[in-house]
């Protein structure tokens, strides 16, 4: 009987996500899972449909809809490893005013005087950032615990997509677009 009664007890109560994926059309996929311990991570992976890789000296950039787009950055790095190329691509977003959308203006090989500010007078290269796990193929990061990868989850709360971009390692600049489940809201 007590099991009789747990079963009804979760068949009775609306349980919201727990997880979710989306799969682009070239294959990417993109999951968020909620962990025993309560944890939520997101974990973003290529598709095994080529030999791309994340170019490990580039950025990767995340925008939920029309968002600033936040940067995924590696996390502890051991400094036994020889040193990186320079960063070769630059993003340029802007926004025609205060409130507005932020939209791909230009990506370049090189920062110009004119590329390197923004409306807002932000550097280019200065995206808020959130540390990740970054693999060749694949990155995931801690949702809680992080201010910007919380402020990323509360953007995603009422998102329709979510928008990749990355170089890869052979100099090739890609754009992933994520479609989200309707809504997609979490406990």
């Amino acid at each position: 009987m007590p099991l009789l009664m747990v079963l009804l007890l979760f068949t009775a109560v609306p349980a919201q996500a727990q997880s979710f994926s989306s799969q682009a059309e070239g294959g990417e996929l993109l999951q968020v899972q909620r962990l025993s311990s309560g944890e939520y991570w997101l974990t973003v992976r290529l598709s095994d449909r080529n030999l791309d890789s994340f170019a490990n000296h580039e950025l990767i950039l995340l925008q939920v809809d029309n968002d600033y787009p936040l940067s995924i950055i590696e996390g502890l790095r051991s400094c036994a490893g020889a040193a990186r190329p320079p960063q070769q691509v630059f993003y340029d977003y802007q926004a025609a005013d205060a409130g507005s959308d932020w939209q791909l203006n230009a990506v370049n090989n090189q920062p110009s005087i004119g590329d390197m500010l923004i409306n807002t007078a932000r550097p280019v290269a200065d995206f808020p950032t959130i540390t990740a796990n970054r693999r060749p193929e694949w990155f995931d990061f801690r949702i809680s615990g992080q201010p910007n990868a919380e402020a990323l989850w509360q953007q995603m709360q009422d998102a329709r997509q979510i928008t990749l971009l990355y170089t890869t390692e052979t100099a090739e600049r890609r754009q992933v677009i994520f479609t989200l489940p309707a809504p997609a809201r979490f406990d």
